[in-house]
Formats: C-alpha cells, sequence, structure tokens
C-alpha cells in the first residue's frame, strides 16, 4: 500500500511529485476539523468533521462539486446551481466561466483550461489533475477527462489513495487556504485548513500527504500538522519552523526537510531526528522530500544560480534514512556540493522539475533542458542503473514552476503544466520513451 504527497507547484523551482509508504485498515476520509483556540506543540484540536457524504453536488466559496458518471455532461450556465447527483444519460450544470458545453470526459485540450499544478493517478486507469480552473478526473489512463470541482482559486495539489471499492475513493486536494477533500473522487468538499484558526496568520498550505487509511499529514505555512485519526482532527506535529516538504509513511512515521536537513519522527511528530545534513553552500537551498516504504529521496535545489541554470543535488536512502548517497546533480555549481559526487555522470537537465519515487525505489527525475528547450527525464534505479534522459517533447511548456509528475507504475508516466497558457497533459506509456498528448 501507499501514501503520495501532493505539493504546492513551485515552491522556488519545482513541482513536488509522488511520495509513498504502508498503512492498514480501510475507512472514508473525514475531513480534518480545526478549532479556534492557540494551541501548544503536538496539542490536539478540533473534532470530527465529515467530509462530503451525501450524494448531491456541494457548492462553496471556492468552488462547485460536479457529478461525472455515466454520460453526464457540464453546461456553462453562469450562476446555476449544481443539482443531486445524476447518472445514466442525464446531465449536469455548474458554474463554469465561457467556453462551449464540454461533455462529462472528454481529451482535456477541449476544456481550454489554465495552467495545471499538480497530478495524482490512483491507479494506472484513475488519476486527478488540479489546476487554475479546478479539478479533473480520468477514468481510462488520461484519454478523456472531466471536470469534477470547478474552482476560482487555483488548486495547487492534489493527492488520490488506492480506492478502497467501487464507491469509496479517498482524495485530498488544497488550495492556499483550504483542503478539498472527497470520498469518492466525484465530489469535493471543502474544509478549512490548519493554522489560520490557531492565530498564526493566513494558512498557506503547501503539501499534503494522504495515507492509505485515510489519515493525514499537512504543511502549511512551514508547520507540520497530523490527523489526530478516526475522528480527522488535526494536531501540530512539526520539528521547526520553516519546513519545506513533508513525506508520510504511515500514521506514526514521517520525514520533513528545511533548507539543508531531512528530519524523521516515528511517534507521529513528538520527537524529530536529523537523519540527514547535506552542509551545502552557496546561497538559500530548498528541499523536496519523498518516501517509498524504507526508501526515501531528497532533492537540495537553489543555492548558487546564474544564467538559465540552478544548483541541485539529489541523495537517496534505501534504508529509512541510516545511510545516503548522492544520485544526481547540475554539474555545473559542483564546488557548491563540498566535492559530493553523484553517482550519475550525466546531463540531467540545467533546473529540476519534478520527481517521483517508485516502491522499487527507483527514481523518476525530470529536468529542465533549456539549450533544447525541452523537458527531459532521467530514471535511476537503487543500485545506480540510469536510463534516459529521454525527451519529453514541445507539447509542454518548460517552465519548473508549471509541471509536475505521477508515475503510477514503472511504465505510466504522466506530466502536467501549460503550454502557452493554456492546461497541458502528455503521457508516456512506455516509461518515457515516447510521449502523446491528452
Amino acid at each position: 500500500m501507499r501514501t503520495q504527497l501532493s505539493a504546492l507547484a513551485g515552491l522556488a523551482l519545482i513541482s513536488i511529485g509522488t511520495l509513498a509508504g504502508c498503512a492498514t485498515g480501510q475507512k472514508t476520509l473525514t475531513a480534518p476539523s480545526i478549532a479556534t483556540n492557540t494551541i501548544a506543540a503536538n496539542e490536539t484540536v478540533g473534532s470530527a468533521a465529515t467530509a462530503n457524504t451525501s450524494s448531491s453536488a456541494t457548492v462553496n466559496t471556492t468552488g462547485n462539486s460536479i457529478a461525472s458518471t455515466g454520460n453526464t455532461t457540464i453546461s456553462p450556465t453562469a450562476n446555476a446551481t449544481p443539482p443531486s447527483h445524476s447518472t445514466g444519460n442525464s446531465s449536469v450544470q455548474t458554474v463554469h466561466q465561457g467556453g462551449p458545453m464540454i461533455p462529462a470526459y472528454v481529451p482535456f485540450t477541449q476544456f481550454g483550461a489554465k495552467a495545471l499544478h499538480a497530478v495524482s493517478f490512483s491507479s494506472t486507469e484513475v488519476g486527478y489533475a488540479a489546476g487554475d480552473n479546478g479539478i479533473y478526473r480520468t477514468a481510462d489512463g488520461g484519454k478523456t477527462w472531466a471536470l469534477v470541482y470547478a474552482s476560482t482559486v487555483p488548486v495547487l495539489g492534489i493527492q488520490a489513495a488506492p480506492p478502497v471499492n467501487d464507491h469509496i475513493q479517498n482524495v485530498v486536494a488544497f488550495t492556499k487556504s483550504s483542503l478539498l477533500v472527497s470520498n469518492d473522487g466525484r465530489y469535493f468538499h471543502a474544509e478549512r485548513a490548519p493554522g489560520n484558526a490557531q492565530g498564526q496568520g493566513v494558512s498557506n498550505v503547501q503539501a499534503v500527504a494522504l495515507l492509505d487509511d485515510a489519515s493525514t499529514w499537512v504543511l502549511s505555512g512551514g508547520t507540520v500538522w497530523a490527523s489526530g485519526g478516526l475522528d480527522g482532527s488535526m494536531s501540530r506535529a512539526t520539528p521547526s519552523a520553516g519546513v519545506q516538504s513533508i513525506a508520510a509513511v504511515d500514521d506514526n512515521t514521517a520525514y520533513a526537510s528545511t533548507g539543508q536537513s531531512v528530519y524523521k519522527t516515528v511517534d507521529h511528530g513528538t520527537h524529530w531526528t536529523t537523519v540527514l545534513s547535506a552542509h551545502l553552500k552557496g546561497g538559500s537551498w530548498h528541499t523536496d522530500v519523498q518516501v517509498q516504504g524504507n526508501h526515501v529521496a531528497v532533492l537540495f535545489y537553489g543555492g548558487d544560480a546564474g544564467m538559465s541554470q540552478s544548483a541541485f543535488i539529489l541523495f537517496e536512502s534505501n534504508d529509512a534514512g541510516k545511510t545516503w548517497r548522492p544520485v544526481l546533480d547540475e554539474g555545473y555549481f559542483s564546488a557548491d556540493y563540498n566535492g559530493v559526487k553523484p553517482v550519475v555522470q550525466k546531463n540531467v537537465g540545467e533546473q529540476p522539475g519534478p520527481m517521483a519515487l517508485l516502491p522499487t525505489g527507483e527514481i523518476v527525475f525530470v529536468g529542465v533542458d533549456e539549450r533544447l528547450n525541452q523537458a527531459i527525464v532521467t530514471r535511476v534505479t537503487t543500485n545506480g542503473k540510469v536510463t534516459g534522459p529521454y525527451k519529453v517533447g514541445p507539447a509542454l511548456d518548460v517552465t519548473p514552476t508549471q509541471m509536475a509528475i505521477a508515475v503510477p507504475d514503472a511504465q505510466h508516466v504522466i506530466l502536467v503544466g501549460s503550454k502557452a497558457g493554456k492546461g497541458a497533459i502528455v503521457m508516456s506509456n512506455d516509461g518515457g520513451l515516447t510521449w502523446s498528448r491528452s
């Protein structure tokens, strides 16, 4: 079983992709509920707040939930109220700004959508993409998509857990200030994110890690929050201020990273231990940490920068953070890495894009080749075997802040972002050798 992390596209340069781990149990997602009192570290707040469980569409301040079953269609009727969930050959109306009437499932290009920021697949067939216009769902491996949540503010991240059965599909997405939760993958309900209710200012959600049992870890404004169990309440569980990335294995085990360090907890965030200190030179560094079982990967990026290049170096651990080795880097800034030499000695791009970590420990890394104006994909196994780089092609603008990745298995790779100002989805079914556009 696994969990993924869906993070804010481009904390500085990259879009954080898939994380994974193990958890037990099968339950329906319950939305976190946040109280209004000020709390100390690890103090539990909130109470049960059940996610959208009815079969009628929900309208809220951030968007509208849209049914997408059967042969439903979406009608762009201004100020229309979505009716009850419908199936078969009926239609569903929603507030959808402009454009012609769009059938529920169509090639993504027909939406004319703005930029996409995140993508997550719960299987090779079922997946979700999120962006400036809301949340889209596919049930056929990305051939066609349906708009299942129309948002008036950008949806910055999304993560889908493996389906429990035909009726339960837990999904969590987020805007800057809200969590969007669903227990069937079709209707989403907005909940206030942790942070602002505790007197910490306006929420700034950066990432959400959703476990297979529907428990969640949330990174908001540099602070880590963890679900308290079946009731969906949240507790503060953070190693220090200024956390940049999180990765969860289960309810007790998670990783968090700051500029040059990675921390690990095995007791639900009560205590944290430093498992890696990179000791990098140069300027300000940012991090992206990901996990699959005992496999952990962390990308340090930023540092010095010049022209179209940016320093970055990727480390991996295959023993749950006990030992680490450098895997790849942008070689021009090698002095910033204090003489560390990665196992991959080839060009993997002048800037880092998103990356994904497979259950086998294989890393799928997207770099930006500025000379070719293309995204390139490099794959690295746990024993250092390298394949690629594979050219993604011109169907996606190579803007690292507008790219995200999902890799449901070794052969299927999905990249989302933008092309000429419009949302774009490109896919590979052969591990990155060839690509097509949805």
